[in-house]
């Protein structure tokens, strides 16, 4: 298990420019001569239960509160985190449900949320 400090450091030196290779790799990356690189969203990425935000230009954040959340609806999902009963979550069948409860809170209080959810998960072996 890392520290955040060399979470930190790992999500800036390998995760992101990894990140960045893969989408140039297939075409997403957008910079063109003299512009800054960058892709047309923001994500959520969680390492060892720290969620750090990923901006359009590559930089990331992260909330010293332990939870992240973003887009239009994220205001009613931070809501919904602050509100659980348990900011740990001790499996991951409990973190999913309470993403989902989130995310639903957004796309249910905010006419601009709404679509497909997807939550993926990768664990080491």
């Amino acid at each position: 298990s890392r520290t955040t400090e060399q979470l930190d450091k790992w999500m800036t030196s390998v995760f992101i420019p990894d990140l960045r290779q893969t989408f140039m790799d297939n075409g997403y990356d957008m910079k063109a001569d003299g512009d800054f690189a960058q892709h047309d969203s923001e994500f959520l990425v969680s390492v060892q239960g720290i969620v750090y935000l990923v901006s359009d230009d590559y930089s990331w954040d992260r909330d010293a509160r332990g939870y992240m959340t973003s887009g239009s609806g994220g205001d009613y999902a931070q809501g919904v985190l602050f509100g659980a009963d348990d900011k740990i979550f001790t499996n991951l069948a409990e973190a999913k449900r309470a993403m989902k409860k989130a995310i639903d809170a957004g796309k249910e209080f905010d006419s601009n949320s709404g679509g497909e959810t997807r939550i993926y998960v990768q664990q080491a072996e």
